[in-house]
C-alpha cells in the first residue's frame, strides 16, 4: 500500500523536521514522493511537494521553496483541486512577500483569497486577510491593512480561531501604535496578550509582550514598559531553551546517527572490498579464458594454413605428374611412329634390293 505507506512516511518526516532534522526530514519526505509517483497518486504528490516547499521556506532558501510550491500548484490546478489551488497560491506569494516583490505577492495571495471565497473557507480567508494585510502595511498603506485586519479579526471571532485573533490584534494594536493612538494600541495587544496566556503559545506572548513594551515606553510609563520587558525576555529563554533542547535532542540523534552510519559504513566497506576481490578473480579467470581461447584460435588458424598449404602443394604436385605422364605418353607415342616408320622403310628397302647370292649367281652365269 504505497499510497498509505507515503503517509506515514510524510509523518515521520513531520515529526523531524519538529526536531530540527531538516535533513532527515526531507530524506522522508523524497521517500513518500517516490512512492506516491509509483502508485501515480498526483493528489498525494502536490501535498508532499507542498510540505517540502515549508521546509525550505523555514530555512529562507526561498528559491528552492517557490520551486516546489509552483511543482504542486501544477498538479493541483490540473486535478482542479481548488482547496489545494488556494493552498499553494497563498505559499508562494508569501514567498514573494519575503523576497519584497509585494506587486507578485499581491496577485497570488489575491487569487488564494478569492478560491477560498468561493468555498466558504473562513478559516482560510481569515488566514489570507491577514496575510494580504501585512504586504499592504509593508507598502505604508496602513489604511488598507488596517481594514483587512479587522475583517480577519471578525471573523476568526465568529469562528472562536483564537490563535488567528491573537495576530489580527497585535496587528490592529500596531497600527494603532504607528498612529500613536496609544490608548487604542493598548486596549487591542492587551486583549492579545489575555488570549495568548489563556492558549499558553511563548512565540505569541514574546511578540505581544515586545509590542506593548514599546507602547508603554512611548508614553514614558517605565513601571509597564519594563514589566513586559522581563515578560518578553522570560518567553524569549523559554523559547530558546526549547530551541536548546530541540538542538541537544537533535546532537544526540546525529552521533546516533553517525554512529549507526560508521557501523553500515564499516560493513559495507568490507562487502565492497569482497565485491571487489571477487571481481578481481572473475576478471582473471575471464582473461585466462579468453587468453586460452585466443591461443587455441590461433592454432586451429596455424593448422587449418599448414592444411591448406599442403593441399596446394598436392595439388600442384599432382598437376605436375599429371602434366609429366601427358608429355611422357606423347613422347611414346613419337617413338613408336618413328620406330614403325623406320620399320617400314626397312622391309621396302629389303624388297627393292637385289641378294648378294642372286647376283654372284647371275654374274657367274654371264661369265
Amino acid at each position: 500500500d504505497k499510497s498509505g505507506a507515503s503517509l506515514i512516511l510524510n509523518n515521520i518526516a513531520f515529526i523531524y523536521n519538529n526536531q530540527g532534522l531538516i535533513e532527515k526530514a526531507l530524506e522522508y519526505n523524497a521517500t513518500a514522493l517516490k512512492m506516491q509517483e509509483e502508485a501515480g497518486d498526483k493528489l498525494a504528490i502536490a501535498g508532499t511537494l507542498n510540505n517540502m516547499g515549508g521546509i525550505y521556506q523555514a530555512q529562507n532558501q526561498n528559491d528552492k521553496a517557490a520551486e516546489y510550491f509552483n511543482r504542486a500548484y501544477k498538479i493541483q490546478h490540473d486535478l482542479n483541486d481548488e482547496p489545494g489551488i488556494a493552498y499553494a497560491l497563498n505559499n508562494i506569494g508569501l514567498i514573494y512577500n519575503k523576497q519584497k516583490q509585494f506587486e507578485k505577492a499581491l496577485d497570488y495571495l489575491t487569487r488564494s483569497l478569492e478560491i477560498k471565497r468561493k468555498l466558504n473557507d473562513k478559516h482560510g480567508i481569515a488566514y489570507g486577510l491577514n496575510n494580504i494585510g501585512a504586504i499592504y502595511e509593508a507598502m505604508k498603506n496602513t489604511g488598507k491593512a488596517f481594514e483587512l485586519y479587522q475583517n480577519s479579526l471578525l471573523i476568526e471571532d465568529e469562528i472562536g480561531d483564537k490563535q488567528g485573533m491573537v495576530t489580527s490584534l497585535n496587528n490592529l494594536g500596531g497600527i494603532y501604535f504607528h498612529r500613536k493612538n496609544f490608548k487604542e494600541a493598548q486596549a487591542y495587544c492587551f486583549r492579545a496578550l489575555a488570549i495568548s496566556k489563556e492558549l499558553g503559545f511563548p512565540e505569541n506572548i514574546r511578540n505581544v509582550s515586545k509590542r506593548l513594551y514599546e507602547i508603554y515606553k512611548a508614553q514614558n510609563n517605565y513601571r509597564m514598559a519594563l514589566e513586559m520587558n522581563e515578560l518578553n525576555k522570560v518567553m524569549t529563554d523559554s523559547i530558546n531553551n526549547n530551541n536548546t533542547q530541540k538542538a541537544s535532542f537533535q546532537k544526540q540523534m546525529q552521533y546516533e546517527f553517525d554512529k549507526r552510519e560508521t557501523v553500515v559504513k564499516a560493513e559495507q566497506n568490507k562487502k565492497d572490498t569482497l565485491a571487489a576481490e571477487e571481481l578481481k578473480q572473475q576478471k582473471l579467470q575471464r582473461n585466462y579464458f579468453i587468453t586460452g581461447l585466443i591461443m587455441i584460435f590461433g592454432l586451429s588458424l596455424m593448422a587449418l594454413n599448414a592444411y591448406k598449404q599442403k593441399q596446394k602443394a598436392n595439388i600442384m604436385l599432382m598437376t605436375q605428374i599429371t602434366e609429366i605422364e601427358k608429355r611422357k605418353h606423347i613422347i611414346e607415342e613419337k617413338q613408336k611412329e618413328i620406330l614403325d616408320s623406320i620399320h617400314y622403310a626397312k622391309r621396302i628397302q629389303t624388297a627393292l634390293l637385289t641378294t648378294e647370292k642372286y647376283i654372284d649367281r647371275n654374274f657367274s652365269r654371264l661369265k
